[in-house]
């Protein structure tokens, strides 16, 4: 019993946050991206509560970390059935999200996705800065960038 108090008190407190962090990062599924620090923007950035959407590939785990609804979950739950119904597509075995894809030009089907779940802001990491933030820059009027650090953005979607 000694022993596994001993084990128990070298991991991570969640009262400790910052050190916690790090062991959830890692063992969420799936693992999450951002460093502790741009998640701790986020949270004072991203209203409480609002609709936002991210790199599918990390997507699922954003919400356990801020206090919002993800939009475009990366995994698929049968509450998330009408996402992957009307909005993901697949070419070749490979899952293509809206915005997050490799398309030049945001699509009527991708505003549509916005509009219906009412999406007020779009989180961007390194990964996808470079093939994103160019299809947001062509709406200005749509899409105003409220925060960049270390590579990550947030977009405010007004439509």
């Amino acid at each position: 019993m000694l022993e596994t108090f001993v084990r128990q008190r070298e991991i991570a407190s969640v009262v400790d946050w910052p050190n916690y962090y790090l062991l959830l990062q890692t063992t969420a599924n799936p693992p999450f991206d951002a460093p502790f620090v741009i998640v701790e923007s986020l949270r004072r950035v991203l209203p409480p509560l609002a609709t936002v959407i991210y790199d599918p590939k990390y997507a699922y785990s954003l919400p356990m970390f801020v206090n919002n609804y993800i939009a475009n979950p990366g995994h698929y739950l049968t509450s998330d059935q009408l996402y992957y119904d009307k909005y993901v597509s697949e070419v070749q075995g490979v899952k293509v999200h809206p915005v997050f894809n490799e398309s030049k030009a945001l699509g009527e089907k991708e505003f549509e996705f916005l509009r219906e779940l009412k999406v007020r802001f779009v989180v961007l990491n390194p990964r996808t800065e470079d093939s994103v933030a160019p299809k947001l820059a062509a709406f200005p009027e749509r899409f105003r960038k409220i925060w960049h650090e270390a590579g990550y953005s947030v977009y405010e979607v007004t439509l």
